[in-house]
């Protein structure tokens, strides 16, 4: 534990990590949760402290931990998640799910506490995170994007509760994902999001085939279509403050023209297609980024056309040959 006693200011990743669930446990089996807690305490703690962690205090269920650098900082989160899902897989053991928030800002050493606005943001993004995942904001991303970028989800700028300033947020997530099935939905905690005019009741997912085409929505919450799936020749995706990913590396499109319509409101939608299908993007965009394309077009091998509006969002275009 820390011994951090005179004030000093310091710029540092501030980490909170929170198990899922916890409270629902206590009330169900409180002795068995307390054994749990000593197990998970016991995790982690190595882990932490391995990678240049201090771990200033636990609240329960809770750890605040803070870091000199980024990098250690995701990188100890990253292995804190993979070390609790191979615990589950190979000790056959009670399923720990935890949250992990960080954030880089200056804060406050005192009394063997910290201290500052930097403590405060990362304790609101811890929250965010996924069972399992990871939630960080735009200045953690900044530092790690080159190590991590085929995990990182950009959510967008998020309203966070008692911060003034809205903050961008990106999620990792690194544990839950169903092979069976090529498809992962994780829900979105949206408790401390309130940069939106009318806060949906819960995350959601939905997809439906109508007249219009094949409609996929996803609303704080990241949907993955992976493998070989169903397509339509019109494909409508909604994603709001959410993640979409539609990969079409495994099909094979036989010269047909699939336009997905887009509407993308603070969230990011992911295209993977493979060297030989072509890609066109005509999108209007506000305040947005999208990935470069395919400059060529050959319509004996499928082409893959993207329109819609993408607002505070993004659309990224990735190439993968099998």
């Amino acid at each position: 534990m820390s011994d951090l006693k005179s004030d000093v200011r310091k710029l540092s990743a501030i980490m909170f990590t929170d198990i899922h669930g916890y409270s629902r446990m206590m009330q169900i089996d409180e002795k068995e949760t307390i054994k749990l807690l000593d197990e998970h305490n016991r995790l982690l703690f190595p882990i932490i402290e391995k990678h240049g962690g201090t771990i200033i205090k636990t609240v329960g269920d809770a750890i605040l931990a803070v870091f000199d650098s980024c990098i250690s900082a995701v990188e100890s989160a990253v292995l804190i998640q993979e070390a609790l899902s191979q615990r589950a897989v190979e000790e056959n053991a009670k399923v720990l799910r935890v949250r992990i928030g960080i954030h880089l800002g200056e804060i406050v050493y005192k009394d063997n506490d910290v201290f500052g606005n930097g403590v405060n943001i990362a304790a609101r993004l811890q929250p965010l995170a996924d069972p399992g995942g990871i939630c960080f904001s735009q200045s953690v991303f900044e530092q790690i994007s080159s190590h991590y970028s085929d995990k990182i989800t950009r959510v967008g700028p998020v309203n966070l509760k008692n911060i003034s300033e809205p903050h961008v947020i990106y999620r990792m997530q690194i544990e839950g994902f169903d092979v069976n099935t090529g498809t992962d939905t994780l829900k979105f905690n949206t408790a401390f999001a309130e940069g939106h005019k009318k806060s949906p009741a819960g995350s959601s997912t939905k997809t439906d085939v109508t007249r219009e085409g094949y409609r996929i929505n996803s609303t704080f919450a990241s949907v993955r279509k992976t493998g070989v799936w169903a397509i339509e020749s019109v494909i409508i995706a909604k994603v709001i403050f959410g993640e979409m990913t539609l990969d079409f590396s495994m099909i094979d499109l036989n010269g047909r023209i699939i336009e997905i319509d887009v509407k993308i409101i603070c969230g990011e939608l992911k295209i993977i297609h493979k060297g030989s299908q072509s890609i066109l993007v005509d999108v209007d965009v506000a305040m947005g980024d999208i990935s470069e394309c395919n400059a060529s077009v050959d319509e004996n091998t499928g082409v893959i056309k993207v329109t819609g509006k993408v607002i505070m969002g993004a659309v990224t275009i990735n190439r993968k040959d099998n």
